[in-house]
This record gives structure tokens, sequence and C-alpha cells, in this order.
């Protein structure tokens, strides 16, 4: 991914270059297949996902059946609640079909 490119998500728009050439170098990307599981509910995470392409969902596991609480595509960012406070995440991310991201972990 290159430095511009990640400047088109807001979370990332006001950076200096310096400080996204940082994130780009600090980071990992890769693609996963459908039903790749990034994260269960009640997990500890450490990495904030930018999606590049592809589908997730996210979903929050009940007593008789899961309630879908999204569907991120492209553009996206998941994880950040976890990756912020260092708590347990409080849904289940899972891809939905082939998807590419960019992982930054803490």
């Amino acid at each position: 991914m290159n430095d511009k490119a990640l400047t088109r998500f807001a979370l990332f728009a006001d950076l200096s270059p310096e400080e996204v050439a940082l994130v780009v170098n600090g980071s990992t990307q890769y693609t996963v297949n459908e039903d790749h599981v990034f994260f269960d509910m009640e997990e500890r995470n450490e990495s904030l996902y930018v999606m590049l392409a592809g589908a997730v969902r996210v979903q929050r596991a009940g007593t008789e059946t899961d309630t879908e609480l999204a569907t991120l595509r492209s553009g996206s960012i998941f994880g950040e609640m976890s990756f912020i406070d260092r708590g347990k995440t409080t849904a289940q991310v899972h891809t939905i079909e082939t998807t590419e991201v960019l992982e930054l972990k803490s």
C-alpha cells in the first residue's frame, strides 16, 4: 500500500507524510478467504484493521441466534475500540468474501 492511499481513510487524513510512512511501514497487508475470523466476542485484540477490499460481518453471539450488527466493506476500519482501550472485543468479525486488510498492531 502506498502512503497516499492510506490518507483516503478519515483516521489517517490529517497525518503528516512522515506519520503516514510510519503507519505503513509498521503494518502488515494481507488477504484472507471467506469465513476467516479476525476475532471472536470477548477476546483480547491488539490490532486495528483497515479494509482495502472485500467485506466482513460484525455480529454478537446470542443465546439462540447471532445478531448482525453491520457489514463493513472497503474503506472501513474495525477493531479500533479494543485496539485503543485494550479491552475485550464486543463482537465477532469474520469475512463474508475474500478480503484484503492492512493490520496495525499495538
